[in-house]
């Protein structure tokens, strides 16, 4: 079974998910913006699965829910070093 907070917790990121959506061409002044959108969507994926895993599957989808969130963390890690490592003169 799901809890509530995880169905919250997936509504928001679909309400983010319509925003970055409708606001696209400004992201896309951005920074590495690619990288910072697929940290996004990787942890917009493990708030997905962590509502389907209370459905079916739960082991599995619990295993890969957590590789998303690891893999949203390093997408992130590696957009913000890029977007604010001093480049040397």
């Amino acid at each position: 079974m799901y809890e509530e907070n995880e169905v919250i917790m997936l509504f928001i990121g679909l309400g983010i998910l319509i925003f970055v959506l409708a606001n696209l061409r400004r992201i896309q002044k951005i920074l590495h913006y690619r990288l910072l959108l697929t940290g996004f969507f990787c942890l917009l994926s493990g708030w997905v699965l962590t509502v389907m895993e209370g459905l079916l599957l739960n082991k599995l989808l619990n295993i890969l829910e957590h590789i998303f969130y690891l893999a949203s963390s390093v997408f992130l890690v590696i957009w913000a070093r890029r977007v604010f490592q001093k480049k040397e003169p």
